[in-house]
């Protein structure tokens, strides 16, 4: 999940450096320094950098709206879209509220820097000696854990630990006599590990019984349901391909799973 009130902290650790020096300030996009016609301001305690010249020296495709005074820059699954009349901004349609709205200098748009580190996970460092403000795309650091005794341990009817934009881990434990429930994935591949307990799987009216060390692959269109027949919890892990729920949702129990309406929503875990 991405916030962007930590961005503020980040940002703010260079600013009273920056000035405190009426020197120009430098830009440099994933190592490379980026000639720039307006070089950053510092608004009210905001730093504000040219939007299209450094959202598109990060692999960003930046369109103007001259009609709507808007800026849409969309990068991967992320879509930013910034009314330079408004001070605010949405991120995937998500609302967010700036300290300093986007400001237009010499035909230039100037956005506040932490909007774009938030929105496309950047790392922003500040160099005293060159003046100079480098960003940098994050590398992903993917997962790697003892999915055995993540799974094991686990108590929740349901935890998404990860997700990715092409797939999504997910831990469950079901009490005895519990299911998960029949569902139908039209459009996602669903892959299931049985690391403790017994049940039974079923897909399109098949029921196979099941216990620890079973897998279970449900291909996309089929009917399925996993029931807990046993008399201790079952669990297991599954893989979506695609995601199906929104990241690092926990549902304690299927209850609150089934009041829950959530789905996937295009937000991925990093």
């Amino acid at each position: 999940m991405r916030v962007l009130w930590k961005s503020s902290l980040v940002v703010g650790l260079f600013i009273s450096v920056i000035t405190a020096s009426r020197a120009e300030i430098l830009v440099e996009v994933n190592g490379k320094s980026l000639p720039l016609r307006v070089p950053p301001k510092i608004v009210k305690g905001c730093t504000m950098v040219p939007m299209r010249q450094v959202c598109e020296a990060l692999g960003a495709r930046v369109q103007w709206d001259a009609a709507g005074q808007t800026i849409t820059t969309t990068k991967d699954d992320m879509t930013l879209l910034i009314d330079i009349k408004r001070q605010c901004a949405t991120v995937n349609g998500q609302t967010v509220q700036l300290n300093v709205s986007p400001m237009e200098i010499d035909g230039t748009t100037l956005a506040p820097l932490h909007l774009i580190h938030d929105t496309f996970l950047t790392d922003i460092t500040w160099s005293t000696n060159t003046r100079t403000i480098a960003i940098r795309e994050s590398a992903k650091k993917g997962f790697v854990q003892n999915i055995e005794s993540m799974t094991v341990n686990n108590t929740d009817f349901r935890h998404v630990l990860y997700t990715g934009k092409h797939l999504q881990l997910v831990v469950m434990s079901l009490q005895p006599k519990e299911e998960i429930g029949m569902e139908t994935h039209q459009a996602i591949d669903q892959f299931l590990r049985i690391e403790q307990g017994s049940g039974e799987a079923i897909i399109n009216g098949v029921r196979t019984p099941i216990s620890a060390g079973f897998a279970v692959l449900v291909p996309a269109g089929a009917q399925h349901n996993i029931v807990n027949t046993g008399t201790e919890p079952l669990k297991l892990y599954t893989l979506y391909a695609p995601p199906n729920h929104r990241d690092g949702v926990i549902q304690q129990t299927r209850a609150a799973a089934m009041a829950d309406k959530e789905k996937f929503d295009g937000k991925t875990t990093e």
